[in-house]
């Protein structure tokens, strides 16, 4: 009865009623007054009493009429609906929370980051699962065995299953789309990313596969002739894939996986992933020392290089903005000219430190020590050292932390206690806002979203148990 009903137009017809209603009435104190007046001066009372009579039943109805048009928008239609699914929101905004509260929280899976897309919440353990954003709700939990290489692009979930292929889900409900017509025969290790409706992923076999993201065809594969493996995940830029592999660089064509250059370097490459600026690919090899290159993105050449005899443990990163390219390798964070080269400054501390990738957010250098556990905080334009916060763990920081002049960081144990913990700071000076306990020992990074930060917390004694907290800004 309420689809048929949607589907009147109510509020033309009410507009309706009201104006041959209201026609009626006055036509009838016109010819009333007209045929009556000269003759019977007492039937011209009569006829304004019955006119008045009309007019107000005219008006109740009209009342009427409006007030079932609202019932109706605010029920049955989309209307209705979005007032239903953002009732929690506007709840919310009515009281203004506590920065630092908690919102709801989700136990289940080991949870590490949350991807938030369109208003859900996305989580990989084994299984998908997806929550609503607004209270948690469970959307959906998919049946395939998915494990941590998640994406979410276009209204479809790309993950891998236990069996090394590629699945597609519908993001909306977890129903399986397709699943690849191959079987990668070693571990996919880095992807899946999707770009230009094509999903590529990396295998350990030193092999990047580009599939169909509509129906996941193999459009193309490309092995590199590495003993190493890939460093890390590629890199899609005006259709081009870059990717670094045991001490090559290589450039291949995203449509069909054609070689379009290769560049040798002095080292293995450990750029994670190369960095492509302005037509230029900035990448780092070590092994011996570490070695920063900037090469033409067209055809491969060399532009310039940097030598220095510090090499990270992990994969660094290259920020490059402003004309600069910042580097993180063993106790020195490197701040080079992008265009030459040229060293602008460097930060070397006396502790042996060895820093995760670089964030640069509103003219600060954001960096983590992953030998002390330290946030650090450098000014871009000099490198000077303007605060830092001791005992981060592995949350780290990234550009979705960074959020209005504050900074939201987990801070994890590595002695099985369970005292993680995710801390907001002023991005300005370092000093704590506010603080989260979430009872697991493992935090990962935090997502921010109107006004809620998202924040993974797990045990590797208590897999099954990992939350993921909602919290007040």
């Amino acid at each position: 009865m309420f689809i048929a009903l949607a589907t009147i137009d109510f509020p033309t017809l009410a507009l309706w009623v009201g104006f041959i209603s209201g026609v009626l009435g006055i036509l009838g104190v016109i010819a009333g007054s007209i045929r009556y007046s000269m003759r019977h001066p007492q039937v011209v009372r009569q006829t304004l009493r019955i006119s008045g009579v009309i007019g107000v039943c005219t008006l109740t109805i009209v009342l009427i009429m409006v007030f079932v048009v609202v019932v109706i928008i605010f029920i049955v239609t989309p209307v209705g609906g979005w007032l239903n699914a953002h009732a929690h929101t506007l709840a919310s905004a009515a009281r203004t929370p506590t920065p630092g509260s908690l919102d709801w929280s989700y136990t289940g899976g080991f949870v590490e980051t949350p991807i938030l897309v369109n208003g859900i919440v996305y989580l990989d353990s084994n299984h998908i699962f997806a929550l609503r954003a607004i209270d948690g709700k469970l959307v959906w939990k998919s049946s395939e065995n998915c494990d941590s290489l998640l994406t979410v692009v276009n209204g479809i979930v790309y993950c891998v299953d236990g069996s090394n292929q590629i699945c597609a889900l519908q993001a909306s409900s977890g129903v399986l789309v397709w699943k690849s017509r191959f079987q990668i025969s070693t571990d996919v290790i880095y992807g899946p990313i999707v770009v230009n409706g094509i999903v590529y992923i990396v295998s350990f076999d030193n092999t990047i596969y580009a599939l169909q993201a509509s129906d996941g065809a193999l459009a193309w594969k490309f092995q590199t002739n590495s003993f190493a493996g890939v460093s890390d995940t590629p890199i899609v830029v005006n259709g081009v894939v870059y990717v670094g592999s045991q001490d090559d660089i290589y450039a291949l064509r995203a449509s069909d996986g054609v070689l379009i250059w290769k560049f040798q370097t002095d080292g293995l490459v450990q750029t994670a992933p190369p960095t492509v600026v302005n037509g230029v690919v900035y990448v780092i090899s070590i092994y011996p020392g570490s070695h920063v290159y900037a090469l033409q993105a067209n055809d491969g050449s060399l532009v310039w290089s940097y030598y220095t005899n510090d090499f990270p443990d992990n994969a660094p990163s290259i920020v490059v903005a402003n004309g600069i390219a910042y580097v993180g390798l063993e106790r020195i964070i490197y701040a080079l000219g992008a265009n030459d080269g040229t060293l602008i400054w460097k930060y070397q501390s006396n502790d042996f430190l060895s820093w995760s990738s670089l964030t640069l957010a509103s003219g600060t250098i954001y960096s983590v020590s992953e030998s002390n556990d330290t946030l650090y905080a450098f000014r871009a334009r000099d490198g000077v050292l303007i605060w830092k916060f001791p005992n981060v763990g592995g949350g780290g920081v990234d550009l979705s932390t960074v959020v209005n002049g504050t900074i939201y960081v987990g801070i994890d144990t590595s002695n099985g206690t369970t005292d993680g913990y995710i801390n907001a700071l002023h991005a300005s000076n370092g000093k704590p806002i506010w603080s989260f306990q979430t009872g697991q020992p493992y935090v990962g990074t935090p997502t921010v979203s109107n006004g809620i930060v998202y924040v993974g917390s797990s045990d590797d004694n208590a897999p099954a148990h990992g939350t993921i907290y909602a919290l007040y800004t």
